[in-house]
Order: structure tokens, then sequence, then C-alpha cells
């Protein structure tokens, strides 16, 4: 299966050693799916297909509303930079549903999730998804669900592929010095246009320096990165209609 479920309960978040992660708590969670892997650009075709930079409901900040000038155009520009980004890949992706979307901004981000029935996931409800004991040995190579281009990559122990070191991921949250305060102790808070530092994003590519998935740093909603994804997040277990990239049900 294409998603994950992240049982409700009490999880262990942060890190009392790395910048920004600190420190160490416990936040209780409710129940999410997940993204297993990061968004296609097979996902990104059903949305511009579904007229997704057409539909304002997507983009419920206003001041976020800005279709492209050309949608093809556009298309053809993210399809490009992914098709780049496939490079970073021991076995290269060749098909649109296994090729990661990549060089979005934030708002793009969001209103693909929407287009799924979801949202993004909130930074915490990220690590917990992302998480992977140190005696982990399990792969993505073991799981016939992960696409050939993830099959090197580490799997969490929920089940997750762990792109950390290959992709950074957007999260929904503003960005917050410290994280233990960051959402408020409750659910989690979406990113508005009046929050200071941006985003919070987590995850990291090839050239960063810090590889641990409780990372954070903070990053501007509109900034495009070529090693750059996302995943999509659902409070009730989606239909396969909404996680597939396939236009066929």
């Amino acid at each position: 299966m294409e998603i994950a479920k992240i049982a409700s309960g009490k999880y262990s978040i942060g890190s009392n050693n790395i910048p920004n992660a600190s420190p160490k708590h416990h936040r209780d969670f409710r129940a999410i799916w997940l993204d297993r892997c990061v968004v296609t650009l097979g996902h990104y075709e059903r949305f511009v297909a579904g007229s997704g930079y057409h539909t304002p409901s997507l983009w419920p900040h206003s001041d976020d509303y800005h279709p492209p000038y050309s949608v093809d155009l556009r298309c053809s520009e993210l399809k490009q930079q992914s098709l780049a980004a496939a490079t970073l890949f021991r076995e290269r992706p060749r098909l649109s549903a296994e090729i990661p979307l990549v060089g979005v901004t934030w708002m793009e981000a969001d209103a693909i999730a929407r287009f799924a029935g979801g949202r993004l996931p909130f930074e915490s409800e990220w690590e917990v998804a992302m998480k992977r004991s140190e005696k982990s040995v399990t792969h993505a190579r073991d799981k016939s669900f992960v696409p050939p281009c993830w099959r090197f990559a580490p799997l969490s122990d929920r089940g997750c592929v762990v792109a950390t070191d290959t992709l950074q991921e957007w999260t929904a949250d503003p960005f917050s010095q410290r994280y233990w305060r960051a959402d408020g102790n409750e659910h989690g808070r979406y990113w508005t246009a009046g929050d200071a530092y941006g985003i919070s994003l987590r995850g990291s590519s090839k050239s960063d320096m810090h590889k641990d998935y409780r990372f954070r740093r903070a990053a501007d909603p509109k900034e495009v990165h070529l090693a750059r994804g996302f995943r999509r997040a659902w409070e009730s277990e989606p239909t396969a209609q909404q996680f597939s990239s396939s236009f066929i049900h």
C-alpha cells in the first residue's frame, strides 16, 4: 500500500544534541495517514489535469493564489527539474509515477495535497513517521510498494521511505526556534503570511551538512529547490483515488 498509518498515541520527538530540535520531549498525536514515498510527477499531472491551478479553494490564502502565467510552461519547467533531479538516484526513475516531484513552492505543495483531500504533514507528524530505530536493518528494496529508485533507501519503523540525504521536504508548520513550543503542544498549526520565520523544513539533500531526520530549518514559502519535495497527510484513511497517481481506478 502506498500510504502508512501512524497510530494515535504519545511519541518522543526532538533531540538534545541537534540545533533547533531541542529538547527531546513527548507529545500526544492523533492518528494520521501519510505517503510512504514523496509525491511524484504523476501526482502532479493529475493535479494539473484536474484544473488544480484554477481551483481557488485549493489556495486558501488569497495572497498565495497566483496561477502561473502559463500552466503548460510551468508543467514543462517542473518536469524538466524533476527529470534532472532523478539523476540523484542510483537507479534512475523513468515513469511519472516514480519520478519525485521537486522544485515546487510551498503554496504549490499545499494545493497539491489539498487536491488529494489531504494536507501537508505537521513537522512533528513527519518526524514520527520518519523515525528509525538504531537497530533497524529494513531497507526499501525489501518492500514491493517501493518504486525502484528508492530501493536503496532505508525504511522508517512505520514503513515510510526515509529520503534524508536525498531530498528536503516541506511541512505545514511555520518555523519556530524552540521546537517544543513550535505548535503550542497541540496538533500543529499551518503557516500563514504573518509568520516571521517562514516554513519549517525537514529532511536533507546530498549537499546539506546535517543528515539527521530531526534537524530543522526555516525556508521561504516561495523558495524553490531542485532537491526538495513533500508528502501528503490525511486525518482519515484516504481512498485509492485520492492517494494514487493513476488516472484509472
